[in-house]
């Protein structure tokens, strides 16, 4: 896959290694029964059956940190925690990335 950054864009690259980036969000899903089914909802609330009301999804992003343009992502329910979403990304590191873990 061809990348958009450069070698003259600032922040793009070091020491001729590719700056790229690791970090996740999370996001409210509609409360539809599929998404539910695939996230669950969040715990928390006055008591330990307390719920919220929408479930919520994890991303975490492989990220170039020169452009900005996502290059892979993973996304699972946010129970799985995103240091075990990130792992799905390994796959798509080469040996020219030098990556900055933010989770």
């Amino acid at each position: 896959m061809t990348l958009l950054c450069c070698p003259v864009v600032a922040g793009g690259f070091y020491a001729g290694w590719r700056l790229m980036g690791i970090d996740g969000v999370s996001f409210t899903a509609p409360a539809t029964p599929g998404n539910i089914r695939a996230c669950g909802l969040p715990k928390g609330g006055d008591t330990a059956q307390s719920v919220g009301g929408f479930p919520l999804v994890s991303k975490v992003s492989l990220v170039e940190l020169g452009s900005h343009v996502e290059y892979a992502f993973a996304w699972r329910s946010q129970a799985q925690g995103e240091p075990t979403i990130a792992r799905r990304l390994v796959k798509h590191l080469t040996p020219e990335m030098l990556v900055r873990v933010c989770l």
